[in-house]
C-alpha cells in the first residue's frame, strides 16, 4: 500500500523521467494499492492555471490508484474513516 503525494503525481504527470520510471515500476506490482488523499485531489484540481489536458491527465491516472475521500462515519469522539473509491 502506498499513498501518493501531490508532488509525486505532478512530477508523474509532467513526465519527469525519474518519477515516471519509479512509479511505473511500482504500478506494475499487482500486489500494490495506491491511495490519493482528498487533500491531494483538492491540490491537483485547484491549480489556478489547470488546463483541459492537465485535468484529463489527472483523471487518467492508473486504475490501481484509489481516490480517498474522508468522511466522518462515527460520532466526533471516534476515528474518521477513509471511504475509498476507484
Amino acid at each position: 500500500m502506498y499513498t501518493l503525494d501531490t508532488n509525486a503525481i505532478i512530477y508523474y504527470l509532467d513526465r519527469d523521467p525519474a518519477v515516471v520510471a519509479l512509479l511505473d515500476r511500482l504500478f506494475e506490482n499487482v500486489d500494490a494499492t495506491f491511495f490519493i488523499s482528498a487533500v491531494t485531489e483538492l491540490e491537483l484540481y485547484s491549480y489556478p492555471d489547470l488546463n483541459d489536458e492537465e485535468e484529463a491527465g489527472i483523471t487518467r491516472l492508473p486504475p490501481i490508484c484509489l481516490w480517498c475521500r474522508w468522511s466522518p462515519v462515527l460520532p466526533a469522539t471516534r476515528d474518521i474513516y477513509a471511504v475509498c473509491i476507484g
